[in-house]
């Protein structure tokens, strides 16, 4: 598959490698489909159109990105358990098909995925070294966001997707670092740990000092403006990300616990650019990023239980 990560038309690089993916995913499947549909016709009727179907929507789930390894190996052991059984009715009947040439075709789907996974995984973590890199303070501030922004579209390419159109309000008073939407089918409880149907991200580029209760609030007025227009049906999950994260002993730890007691479950989640590199990690490992989310979630629930005998 060659990836072409020049600008088209506006298209993102990310955008571009998706629809190049898909392209050659669909071209993979009706040559699977044509090798398993010719068998068919040449066999008698033993449930050869289910086993199609079957086959069909096994190729369709590899168009989404997550578990790919996991899900060509399910594919494989769909193709090896039937082929036998393919094989054995050809023989009965005395007719030859060309079964081999759909182990072709898995092959064919390996190297599309594997060079995918490559593409993904060389773009997650030059994204990374460049944070790490960034030097702290006002004047990377705008480099240090972008970078961030783009890191979580590409950790999150099936579960988020970005809606720039919703980082200003109406008044364009307020301008949000970047709003995400999760994407259409994905469960964020299961994902992430938490219900939400927004994520907002704010960056900050403090590289020597932890964030700062302006910061905190600042992205709690985000919130405040969203509820009160009524924009969303759900309050979204915000993430205050730094170069250094606060402790629970910092006076913003405890107010980021107050607003969510007192404001109806306005979440904050504070992230460094450790975090983000585990999230890097467990994508590589083909592991779900979303962990870290999750054990941030878990991490003030335990706090609550402490100080307040409540839970999330």
């Amino acid at each position: 598959m060659n990836i072409n990560f020049q600008e088209e038309n506006n298209l993102t690089e990310l955008e571009l490698l998706r629809n190049e993916y898909t392209e050659e995913i669909t071209k993979r499947q009706r040559e699977l489909l044509l090798v398993i549909g010719d068998c068919c016709q040449q066999l008698s009727d033993y449930g050869e159109k289910a086993r199609m179907i079957k086959f069909d929507d096994s190729v369709k789930k590899l168009l989404r990105f997550d578990n790919l390894k996991s899900k060509l190996y399910r594919l494989e052991t769909i193709w090896s358990e039937h082929y036998s059984d393919l094989r054995n009715q050809a023989y009965q009947e005395r007719i030859e098909v060309p079964l081999e040439e759909g182990y072709g075709c898995i092959e064919g789907l390996e190297d599309t995925v594997s060079h995918l996974l490559t593409n993904i995984h060389t773009k997650l973590r030059n994204i990374m070294i460049s944070i790490e890199n960034c030097p702290g303070g006002r004047e990377k501030a705008r480099y240090f966001q972008t970078e961030v922004c783009d890191l979580f579209e590409w950790l999150f390419i099936d579960e988020l997707k970005r809606r720039d159109k919703l980082k200003r309000t109406p008044d364009g008073s307020q301008i949000k670092d970047a709003v995400f939407e999760i994407e259409e089918g994905c469960t964020p409880e299961k994902d992430f740990g938490y219900q939400f149907q927004y994520l907002y991200l704010e960056c900050k580029n403090y590289k020597k000092q932890k964030v700062k209760s302006k910061d905190l609030f600042q992205l709690f007025g985000y919130t405040l403006f969203a509820v009160n227009a009524g924009i969303f049906r759900n309050i979204p999950l915000c993430l205050l990300i730094s170069r250094r994260n606060p402790g629970a002993n910092d006076v913003v730890w405890a107010q980021r616990w107050r607003i969510y007691d007192k404001f109806e479950k306005r979440l904050i989640l504070f992230l460094d650019d450790k975090d983000l590199s585990k999230m890097v990690r467990n994508k590589i490992e083909n592991d779900n990023p979303g962990k870290v989310i999750r054990d941030k979630i878990k991490e003030i629930q335990e706090y609550m239980v402490k100080y307040s005998g409540r839970t999330i």
